[in-house]
């Protein structure tokens, strides 16, 4: 009874924290809001979100598969502040003012009503995975600090509402944003009619789906509505773009000894780059050989022999993934760049894995000036190449689609919305929340009344008979 009493407390707690008064009038179909700070490596984005309160009606039971689904949840505003958190570091004053910024806009967007029932979470990707364990907790520390005491900031603060998400929360968010803009939660297709998500950002690579065969590693269940989704999904840190480019760097110079000038074959003749690697500094030229720069490729994206592989089958190194079969999956986010870049795409969008690698090649043989001159920067010229040929390699070799029933489409929105990994945790974070203490149909003041009199006559009660 004692734990019951605490729940519902804390229950209580919520409600009335997220619920009007009666001066605050506030039927149904009121808006609520929600904001998610997306800490990236080069900058913070402001994501305001917006949906209307979910109502036992919103759907007919018996119509839908998932009739509880908030289905108009939508972004209303996305703003960049640059530099990343990770640039300013621990210098308080600076951290500070960056922050203020960013509130000064957020409280713009939500009605000042609103403001003490709106949440507010932020949450950092590949960018601070790669810092030091110290320098990252003091740093969410600092953020933490600044959320929960600065006057700036009048919005609600959810525990646990600064953190680095993990590689695999970041794919599953990217999962349940692909498919909450499809319509899926609330369709009556079937689990196989979901797609899968392929993201890649610079810092890592994520694949997230819902397999038609048991799962015996990296399963994230997924609850959206009344319905509970079995994910596996995985992200592979260093896979990501910028940090592919790096890697292949470092791997030549790691090779070359004393030379402190070398040649790099994934990148275009006439492009160049300086690296400090071991204490020392090595010139790096492009060589533009593709045949070369496949084999550095190969060497990253190896699959451990069948030995070393349990549980079977594994994807990159000794990495268990389920088998993607005839799945259809969208490809966001670093994905779409070079393969629209090399037309490599169907009227569809969908990615002809055969036909980008052929095209990069072809590319790849190109020099620098060649490339500038039809108007692309130089920063892009070599990485196109890289990702020309990583891209297929990485699709085929290691997570295993099949060319001649390829169902990859590059895809970078639905319906002009951005598919985007804070879609999906803020729709999660409703989710749970509305979950764990509110009901689709909110109580009543009277019925409020009623259950907490009958919690302390039980409470009377109990003590009376102990």
């Amino acid at each position: 009874m004692y734990e019951m009493h605490m729940v519902f407390l804390l229950c209580m707690s919520t409600y009335f924290a997220v619920t009007p008064t009666q001066s605050e009038t506030q039927d149904e179909h009121d808006d609520s809001y929600g904001i998610v700070l997306d800490g990236g490596s080069t900058g913070t984005k402001l994501k305001v979100y917006k949906w209307n309160v979910r109502t036992s009606d919103t759907l007919a039971e018996g119509q839908y598969n998932n009739p509880k689904v908030l289905r108009n949840l939508r972004l209303v505003k996305s703003t960049k502040f640059k530099p990343g958190v990770n640039q300013i570091g621990l210098r308080l004053e600076e951290l500070g003012d960056y922050f203020d910024k960013i509130m000064q806009n957020a409280v713009k967007e939500v009605p000042e009503q609103q403001h003490g029932r709106t949440p507010i979470y932020f949450m950092a990707t590949a960018g601070l995975r790669t810092l030091q364990i110290n320098k990252t907790e003091n740093l969410l520390d600092a953020i933490e600090r600044y959320m929960t005491k600065s006057p700036l900031n009048p919005f609600l603060v959810p525990e646990n509402n600064v953190r680095v998400i993990s590689g695999e929360e970041e794919g599953v968010y990217a999962w349940v944003a692909a498919n909450y803009l499809r319509g899926f939660f609330w369709s009556n297709k079937p689990p196989s009619q979901a797609v899968g998500v392929l993201e890649m950002g610079g810092g890592s690579t994520q694949i997230a789906f819902l397999p038609d065969h048991s799962i015996y590693a990296n399963m994230f269940p997924v609850r959206i509505g009344d319905v509970t989704y079995l994910l596996y999904a995985h992200s592979y840190l260093f896979y990501g773009q910028n940090y592919i480019v790096s890697r292949i760097n470092d791997y030549l110079v790691a090779l070359s000894g004393d030379n402190r000038s070398i040649e790099n074959p994934c990148m275009l003749v006439g492009d160049n780059t300086t690296v400090l690697f071991s204490g020392k500094s090595v010139h790096i030229k492009g060589s533009s050989n593709s045949t070369q720069c496949l084999e550095i490729i190969d060497i990253f994206l190896k699959t451990a022999d069948d030995n070393w592989c349990y549980p079977k089958p594994c994807a990159i190194g000794r990495t268990y993934q389920p088998p993607v079969g005839n799945l259809v999956f969208y490809a966001i986010s670093a994905f779409v760049y070079t393969p629209t870049y090399l037309n490599a795409l169907d009227e569809l969008g969908r990615l002809d894995m055969k036909l980008l690698k052929s095209n990069a090649i072809q590319y790849c043989q190109k020099t620098l000036a060649e490339v500038v001159a039809t108007g692309l920067d130089a920063e892009y010229a070599s990485p196109y190449c890289i990702m020309g040929l990583y891209i297929p390699s990485l699709l085929l070799d290691a997570y295993g689609f099949h060319e001649d029933r390829n169902k990859v489409f590059v895809k970078s929105s639905i319906d002009g919305i951005k598919i985007d990994w804070a879609l999906g945790a803020m729709l999660l974070f409703t989710e749970n929340i509305e979950d764990s203490c509110i009901t689709s149909s909110a109580p009543s003041k009277i019925e409020i009344t009623q259950t907490l009199l009958t919690i302390v006559l039980l409470y009377k009660l109990v003590h009376i008979y102990l």
